[in-house]
C-alpha cells in the first residue's frame, strides 16, 4: 500500500514539474536564477518532498478552472515571435521610463504641502471730528475676486452709510450747540463704527462669511447688525438657502420659533406665554425668505441671524440659531 501511495505521489509530481518547466523555465543553472535573486522575487515551492524553484517575475493569478499559471515578463518581452527586437527595444525603454517618470513624479510631491484656502485681513481705519471707523474684512485669493468685489461694496456701502448720518446728526449738534465743535476734541470719537467677521466656511465649492457690525450714528443706543456673504466658487453664484438646505420655509420657520423661546428661557426672560405679546416673533420668523435671508452655512449646519428689533425689543439683544442641514 506504501509503495502504491508514493507511485501516485511521484507521477503527480512529475507531471507537476513538468507544467511548471513549460511555463516558467525550470533550469537550475541560468540566467533566470540570478536574474531572479536581485529582484528578490526569488520563489520556493515543496511539493511531496521534492524541492522545486520556479521563477516568475508578474506573480500569478488563478483562472476559473483553478489552474496555477506563471507568466514572466521576458516571455513576453523576449520569446514573442510577433514583436521585433527593435519594438521590443522600445517596449522597454517605454516601460523603465514610465516607471522613471512616476518614481520621480511621487519623489517630487511628496514635499509638496497641501493648497490652502488662505484668506488675508484687510482693514480700514479712520477718525476725523466725532466719526470714526475701524473695519476688518476678508480678501481671497486672486482667483475669486468676483467675491472679494461683493465683500468690497458691502464694506464701502456701509461706510458710506454711516459717514452719511453720522455727519448730519454731528451738524444737528454743532447747529443747536455752537460750542459743541470746540469740545469734540476733548471728548473724542462720539459716533463709531465697527465691523468684523466670522468664516463658517472656505473650501474649494463654498465661502460662507459673516459680518458683524456695531454701529451708532445717534440716538438713545447704537445697534448691532449682521451681514452674511455666501458663494458657490465652482459656479460663481451667490448661494440661496433652497440652494443647501433640505426644510421648507414653513419648517425652518417653526425650528427657529421653538430654538428662540428656548434661548429666551435660557435668559430668564420667563414663559414665552407670558411675555409674548411684547415680542414679533410670529412676524420676524414668519415663513419668508426676506426673514431668513441672514444665515451662513458649514457642511452639516446651517446658522441664521436676528438682530435687535427683528423678533422683539432692543432688550432681548441678538438671536443665533443653528439647526441641521438636513
Amino acid at each position: 500500500m506504501g509503495m502504491l501511495i508514493r507511485r501516485v505521489k511521484d507521477f503527480i509530481c512529475s507531471i507537476l514539474v513538468k507544467r511548471l518547466k513549460k511555463r516558467i523555465f525550470l533550469k537550475r543553472n541560468t540566467r533566470w536564477k540570478t536574474y531572479i535573486k536581485t529582484l528578490g522575487m526569488y520563489m520556493r515551492f515543496h511539493l511531496f518532498g521534492r524541492n522545486v524553484r520556479p521563477v516568475c517575475l508578474c506573480g500569478s493569478f488563478f483562472r476559473p478552472h483553478g489552474r496555477l499559471i506563471y507568466t514572466p515578463v521576458y516571455d513576453i518581452l523576449y520569446k514573442s515571435r510577433y514583436i521585433s527586437m527593435k519594438q521590443k527595444t522600445r517596449i522597454g525603454i517605454g516601460i523603465l521610463v514610465i516607471i522613471l517618470a512616476i518614481a520621480v513624479y511621487s519623489f517630487i510631491t511628496s514635499f509638496e504641502e497641501p493648497y490652502e484656502f488662505n484668506v488675508s485681513q484687510a482693514t480700514i481705519t479712520e477718525e476725523e471730528n466725532s466719526i470714526s471707523v475701524d473695519v476688518s474684512y476678508p480678501v481671497l485669493p486672486s482667483e475669486y475676486e468676483w467675491v472679494n468685489t461683493h465683500i468690497k461694496e458691502i464694506v464701502t456701502q456701509r461706510i458710506d452709510r454711516f459717514k452719511e448720518i453720522a455727519q448730519e446728526n454731528r451738524q444737528a449738534r454743532i447747529d443747536t450747540d455752537p460750542s459743541y465743535a470746540d469740545e469734540e476734541i476733548e471728548r473724542g470719537p462720539l459716533y463709531t463704527l465697527s465691523m468684523s467677521y466670522e468664516i463658517d466656511s472656505f473650501d474649494e465649492t463654498y465661502f460662507s462669511t459673516l459680518f458683524v457690525i456695531d454701529e451708532y450714528s445717534g440716538g438713545a443706543h447704537g445697534i448691532r447688525v449682521f451681514e452674511t456673504v455666501n458663494a458657490n466658487l465652482e459656479t460663481e453664484e451667490f448661494v440661496t438657502l433652497s440652494d443647501i438646505l433640505s426644510y421648507s420655509l414653513e419648517e425652518v420657520s417653526e425650528i427657529v420659533k421653538e430654538n428662540v423661546k428656548a434661548q429666551l428661557a435660557e435668559r430668564g426672560m420667563g414663559d414665552y406665554e407670558s411675555i409674548k405679546d411684547s415680542l414679533w416673533l410670529d412676524e420676524g420668523a414668519a415663513a419668508v425668505e426676506e426673514n431668513f435671508s441672514q444665515f451662513t452655512f458649514t457642511d452639516q449646519t446651517v446658522t441664521f441671524y436676528f438682530a435687535p428689533y427683528e423678533l422683539g425689543p432692543y432688550a432681548l439683544g441678538t438671536f443665533r440659531v443653528e439647526i441641521p442641514r438636513e
